[in-house]
């Protein structure tokens, strides 16, 4: 599946496994005529969205709960395949939200 061509002030980085949860909630995210997706990653092993909202009472906005959802989820999603995983630390020191079989996979490509 190619990369989505999204862009955004500090970039668009999101795993391949992660996608069909990422992708519709900035898709909702760029309807709301008041927020500013800044950067979408992974780092430390979870999804991180950065917006600029231009309301002051940014905590009880709707976007803020469609991000804390996506987060949610793709805590316990592969970010490689999209199965079921948890984040954990790799053997060479990084932090992923792997299923078993990825997580292997990756070992074995970094040996």
């Amino acid at each position: 599946m190619p990369t989505p061509t999204r862009d955004y002030l500090c970039g668009y980085d999101c795993p391949e496994g992660w996608r069909a949860i990422v992708e519709p909630v900035l898709d909702k995210l760029e309807a709301m005529p008041d927020v500013t997706i800044a950067q979408v990653k992974q780092k430390f092993g979870g999804l991180r969205i950065y917006v600029g909202l231009a309301r002051r009472d940014w905590k009880s906005h709707p976007a803020m709960k469609l991000i804390a959802e996506a987060v949610e989820l793709c805590a316990r999603t592969c970010e490689s395949c999209g199965g079921a995983g948890r984040s954990e630390q790799t053997t060479w020191g990084g932090l992923r939200t792997l299923c078993a079989n990825c997580h292997a996979k990756l070992a074995r490509e970094r040996a």
